[in-house]
């Protein structure tokens, strides 16, 4: 990104060249009027710098450039700002200024003072944004200072941008397969037998089996043909469910205190990542979110893109028509969904037994923090209300457990493994899914 200078701008003196000035020519004034030695030796030293910073006045007319080394990054990720100054002889230093982003720290600090000793002088700033979401890098100023700090040019202020910053995915493979997948594209081992590459048994040759399965080791030495069974590869799809009607919490950073909203979004991407990488299909509705995010079904590395991207822009929305969004959402036969909710909304908790109740394979990850807080400044009757409410909550999970709805904590990678295992073990339901 660049910035032209405002037309009409140039080197203009600073009140301390125009206090400089002023002390030579009233010191000067009182040497001749009053003969006196000692203020023509106080003026001395003023009149060389007026002298000085009028020599070395610079007459260029200065451009300056701002760029981003990248304006989609990551949470916790540092990168670098600079800010170019181009056309700058006779000038000596280099001043920025960035303005404060609650969201983003910039670093050594906001303030920069560089020398110049070429006609272009660079000012590096590292920022580091410190949690997701589509952030405003704050209003940048740059300006120009001759020698001595007589005549500055500038500033010159850049309109704050946009930074698009995605929630830190914790990159982790599932130890357990997806649940009753369909197809042949993914490299989830089945429990089913079918065609692929993994190993499974030998057993006697039947009518129909593929001349080029026959395992002739065992068949020499049994007298019998026998072929080698494989698992099947298989894939499936999955639909991720981000509950975004409210967050709970006290947000300080990707490496500190996390809201329910920051560890739903960053553990969408982490199941997201961990399979699309494995082949499988992938989806995301966000639920409560003002605007709503939707991203169809689809496999690969493109997809957790575009993903990621997508739950920069999650932004609480309330609960209205909550349980109304959560109906609306289709997921084919034999998909696994899964809700990553708080569940502090009693919607959520009845869109989940909906959900069980059309045959769906449902599996609910809470994503309330254990330290949970409402703010800084909790007071007794907020603490007495949110244990109510907690206490309130357990009681409704423990419902709909009991209707065959699986609810897990998340607690980073591996969260899931036990649950699918559970899942795996579970015959394949189906039912209306119109």
């Amino acid at each position: 990104m660049s910035g032209q200078p405002p037309a009409g701008l140039r080197w203009r003196p600073t009140p301390s060249f125009l206090v400089g000035l002023t002390a030579a020519a009233v010191l000067s004034l009182v040497a001749i009027l009053f003969r006196r030695l000692d203020a023509a030796l106080f003026a001395t030293p003023f009149i060389i710098v007026v002298a000085w910073s009028l020599a070395t006045r610079p007459s260029s007319s200065p451009r300056l450039l701002r760029r981003f080394s990248d304006v989609t990054v990551q949470e916790g990720t540092t990168h670098l700002l600079q800010i170019e100054a181009r056309e700058v002889a006779g000038a000596e230093q280099l001043l920025t200024e960035v303005g404060a982003v609650e969201t983003i720290l910039v670093s050594p600090r906001r303030h920069d003072v560089q020398l110049v000793t070429s006609d272009t002088a660079t000012a590096q700033l590292h920022w580091t944004p410190a949690r997701w979401g589509t952030p405003d890098f704050g209003a940048c100023r740059a300006g120009l200072l001759s020698p001595w700090g007589a005549f500055r040019w500038g500033p010159v202020r850049f309109s704050s941008a946009m930074i698009r910053v995605t929630p830190r995915a914790v990159s982790f493979q599932s130890r357990a397969g997806m649940p009753h997948p369909v197809g042949l594209v993914g490299r989830n081992q089945s429990r089913r037998r079918g065609d692929g590459t993994e190993f499974a048994d030998i057993r006697p040759f039947v009518q129909g089996d593929r001349l080029r399965r026959i395992h002739w080791p065992v068949s020499a030495r049994s007298g019998e043909l026998h072929v080698r069974t494989t698992y099947a590869e298989l894939d499936a799809e999955l639909a991720i469910m981000l509950d975004a009607s409210t967050e709970v919490g006290v947000s300080g950073g990707v490496d500190d205190v996390s809201t329910s909203l920051d560890l739903g979004v960053r553990a969408a991407a982490a199941v997201a990542g961990c399979f699309l990488t494995q082949g499988e299909r992938v989806g995301l509705d966000v639920i409560g979110s003002n605007p709503a995010v939707h991203v169809p079904v689809r496999p690969g590395r493109t997809q957790l893109q575009r993903l990621v991207a997508s739950l920069s822009t999650v932004r609480p929305g309330g609960e209205r028509h909550l349980l109304s969004s959560i109906r609306r959402v289709r997921t084919s036969p034999g998909a696994l969904v899964v809700l990553i909710s708080p569940l502090m909304s009693e919607q959520v908790l009845a869109a989940a037994a909906a959900l069980t109740r059309r045959g769906l394979t449902v599996m609910v990850v809470d994503c309330l923090p254990a330290d949970v807080r409402i703010d800084n400044d909790d007071t007794p009757l907020v603490d007495v209300a949110l244990r109510i409410r907690l206490q309130q909550r357990a009681v409704e999970i423990a419902a709909i457990r009991r209707i065959g709805v699986t609810v897990t904590a998340w607690n980073g990678p591996g969260s899931l493994d036990t649950v699918l295992r559970d899942l795996n073990r579970r015959p394949a339901s189906s039912g209306n899914l119109r």
